[in-house]
């Protein structure tokens, strides 16, 4: 078997660390800076003998005032629906919204904002529900019509005392989207313009967050140190995961660099420092996957199974390490093992689209253990499978059953078999089925046929390995054809 290279890719930050920083949002709190527009105006001091308001709107502005929000909005919109023409409709559309956003119905105060939007010409309430536009959307989780309200209400009023609040939620709901750019982007501005800001620290932690999806290591560190540094903030379980998840990051780097030791090192101090991390069953993976790229089969044979035993593993790695395990086993030639884990692993695996690579690794280990027929119908599974087309797995399982009647000495069947090699688009492959069909012919006392077969791989692939030793046999065909008429011109 030939050793595959081990690929790396980026690492992702968990999932439950996104909910962490974008969704596990603080509570909201009715004092936001829209002054005067936090409450509606009481009407003017009646006299002691008038115990209730006169009017719909004042009685649901009482309502409001009082943290009444359901009895409010049931007013607001009352009050709409039968009043038109009056011109407190305006208002009592801004706080109906208003008094949904208090009373948690964030959906049904952002359509509402957006309402109010479409027909407000007072100033103070178009900028006033532009910003809450975007903070309902944002506190429903709407995340790109929070980001399109809040840009919106940004660009109209940079200044605005509401800003800082605008900027933060635009950051999280750009991280949210999976827009780490803008998020990142978002929270630096934050950081720069508002470091005094009472969620400075939190943003902050955003912008980490953010510049550890983009691969920017090194910016990460930058920003998360001085964090790391403040007392207040030491045990923030928020910042010990994205700890941990830049040491990862770190490794991968390393991985990346082709520096194995270096990205081991890092990976073993992860495991040490966070035990707990939601990475560290990938770091397990990583390790296992190291100890493979240096040929510790044994090692990298049990650290895969540790790994898949964890039960934790990222749903899309886990048939890559029952993959790797089992072909460390077979680069370790623990043939037994590798029969018996395959067929686990296709058991576990019956719907992954490359079940075929286990058919084709028992039919190694078969052909190993001299069971050729196993081996060749180990090796017609593969060439069965629809998901093996075109791949380098179903060239080599077409050479192996080639191999199969070679090793039986079945030149002829072989030669079938190395015949069909050219049909996959491999050109390894193709050259060394043409290498071994010259050997058929040879056997078969076909000289003539053998040397055509040499000349063909010396033609199409002159640069392959198998050349010199094609060029050598076609030479010896080529003095065994002349050697019988200069014996008989003596």
């Amino acid at each position: 078997m030939r050793k595959r290279s081990a690929t790396y890719r980026p690492t992702c930050i968990a999932a439950t660390f996104v909910a962490a920083i974008a969704c596990a949002h603080p509570a909201w709190s009715e004092d936001a800076p829209l002054t005067p527009l936090n409450a509606p105006p009481a009407a003017a001091k009646q006299s002691e003998s008038q115990t209730m308001p006169t009017d719909a709107y004042e009685a649901a502005a009482a309502a409001f005032r009082d943290g009444k929000w359901s009895t409010a909005a049931e007013g607001f919109r009352s009050f709409i629906a039968e009043k038109a023409d009056d011109p407190r409709v305006e208002q009592a559309r801004f706080f109906l919204a208003e008094a949904l956003l208090r009373d948690g119905k964030h959906a049904a105060a952002a359509e509402t904002f957006e309402t109010v939007l479409q027909s407000a010409t007072d100033a103070v309430i178009v900028t006033a529900a532009q910003f809450r536009c975007g903070e309902a959307a944002y506190l429903a989780r709407d995340f790109d019509r929070a980001m399109k309200s809040l840009t919106t209400f940004l660009d109209a009023q940079p200044q605005h005392i509401a800003a800082p609040r605008a900027w933060h939620y635009l950051s999280e709901a750009a991280y949210s989207t999976g827009q780490f750019d803008q998020a990142e982007i978002a929270a630096a501005y934050f950081t720069a313009c508002y470091p005094d800001d009472p969620a400075a620290a939190r943003v902050a932690t955003l912008q980490t967050a953010s510049l550890l999806q983009l691969g920017r290591v090194r910016e990460a560190r930058t920003v998360l140190t001085p964090l790391q540094a403040d007392s207040n903030s030491a045990d923030d379980p928020t910042l010990r995961v994205l700890a941990g998840s830049l040491q990862v990051a770190a490794a991968d780097e390393a991985l990346v660099a082709g520096d194995l030791k270096l990205a081991a090192a890092a990976f073993e101090q992860f495991t040490v420092d966070h035990p707990q991390h939601e990475l560290a069953p990938y770091a397990a993976y990583r390790l296992a996957e190291i100890a493979s790229a240096e040929g510790e089969w044994v090692s990298a044979a049990k650290q895969f199974a540790a790994v898949i035993e964890r039960g934790d593993l990222d749903r899309e790695l886990v048939p890559t390490a029952w993959l790797a395990r089992v072909q460390a086993l077979a680069q370790d030639r623990d043939w037994a093992a590798v029969l018996t884990i395959a067929a686990e692993a296709q058991t576990q695996l019956t719907d992954w689209p490359r079940n075929y690579e286990f058919d084709y690794l028992r039919g190694r280990a078969h052909l190993a253990r001299a069971e050729m027929k196993d081996a060749r119908e180990a090796f017609s599974r593969v060439l069965a499978s629809s998901n093996a087309k075109g791949t380098e797995v179903a060239a080599l399982a077409q050479y192996m059953t080639a191999e199969t009647h070679f090793l039986q000495r079945r030149y002829a069947a072989a030669l079938v078999e190395y015949a069909q090699v050219g049909e996959h688009a491999h050109p390894h492959w193709q050259a060394a089925a043409q290498l071994q069909s010259g050997k058929c012919c040879e056997q078969l006392q076909r000289p003539a046929d053998a040397r055509l077969a040499y000349e063909t791989l010396l033609r199409d692939f002159a640069d392959s390995p198998f050349a010199a030793e094609a060029r050598s046999r076609r030479d010896a065909c080529l003095r065994q054809a002349s050697a019988p008429a200069a014996a008989q011109r003596k």
